[in-house]
């Protein structure tokens, strides 16, 4: 049986150089499971994804409450890739002497395992088509009679999913899906993000120094302005490692997870060779940055 997961172009590019991992499950009883959500349905509509909207200051102000970070009110488009997965390749479900759960399993026959009711479930599904919070009461009595919803269709897997485990990566565009390329669909999306990647030639010089390790992975340096007082630099992902090396000339590096490469010097050789390219990218991610943050810009 295929399954999908559906992440956003940033999201999916992270995602394949390590793993799916946990997402949240509520119960109706409040309580939290970390899995991995997966359904069968080859088309994102139904689920209650992201689509890119902004949130409003009371939607905001919501999730900084409940303790999620969120730095400003864009949200990612996680319509736009699509992750296939082949049911056979994952493990079995299993609860172990511990009492905690492993593997695959339906949605709905772990609901009812911890107690949910029909009425929760199906709220959970209809959730993805409007906000519960503000439906009448005869607005819901009519949903519930009458919106299709997608929850038979939900999976949970309790484990990360290795991105070798992965069948296929679709981008998805006016419901047609196309095999997911950096290049043809990443790139673009990525920079509406500010996310400035350097460009396909200098990518595939860097690509001899840090070679790809998996399948999917295309190894990154890119340029992205987080904070305010930023300095100038560009961030490079390798496998499970992050790090940030300084455009002032002096290149220092700066780990953010992981391990550096033992070939450092040659990246740092990379960047003095395309200096230019690396320093109009900055001042773009910078542009960006203030498109995001206008109150609180960057000089």
């Amino acid at each position: 049986m295929k399954l999908y997961h559906y992440t956003s172009v940033p999201l999916a590019e992270a995602i394949f150089f390590s793993s799916l991992r946990f997402g949240q499950y509520q119960t109706e009883k409040r309580g939290t499971f970390q899995c991995v959500w997966l359904t069968e349905n080859p088309a994102p509509e139904g689920h209650g994804l992201l689509t890119g909207e902004q949130l409003t200051t009371a939607q905001v102000e919501g999730l900084r409450n409940r303790g999620e970070a969120v730095s400003n009110n864009h949200t990612h488009d996680k319509t736009q890739v699509r992750i296939e997965l082949d049911s056979s390749n994952l493990s079995s479900f299993s609860i172990d002497a511990k009492g905690r759960p492993h593997g695959l399993i339906r949605y709905v026959e772990l609901s009812r395992m911890v107690g949910d009711h029909d009425l929760y479930r199906k709220s959970m599904g209809l959730s993805c088509y409007c906000d519960m919070k503000t439906v009448t009461d005869e607005q819901l009595d009519y949903l519930m009679r009458n919106q299709p919803t997608q929850e038979e269709s939900w999976w949970l897997y309790f484990g990360e999913i290795s991105s070798e485990l992965f069948s296929g990566v679709s981008f998805m565009q006016s419901g047609i899906a196309t095999p997911y390329s950096l290049e043809s669909h990443g790139r673009s999306v990525m920079e509406t993000y500010g996310l400035h990647m350097a460009s396909e030639s200098a990518l595939a010089d860097l690509h001899q120094i840090l070679p790809h390790l998996g399948r999917f992975d295309t190894p990154q340096a890119l340029a992205f302005c987080r904070m305010h007082d930023s300095k100038p630099s560009i961030s490079f992902q390798w496998g499970e490692s992050i790090w940030d090396i300084s455009l002032d000339g002096q290149y220092s590096t700066t780990l953010r997870l992981g391990e550096l490469p033992e070939n450092l010097s040659l990246v740092k050789d990379w960047m003095s060779s395309n200096g230019g390219q690396l320093q109009a990218l900055w001042l773009a991610a910078v542009e960006s940055y203030n498109r995001f943050y206008p109150d609180k810009p960057r000089a």
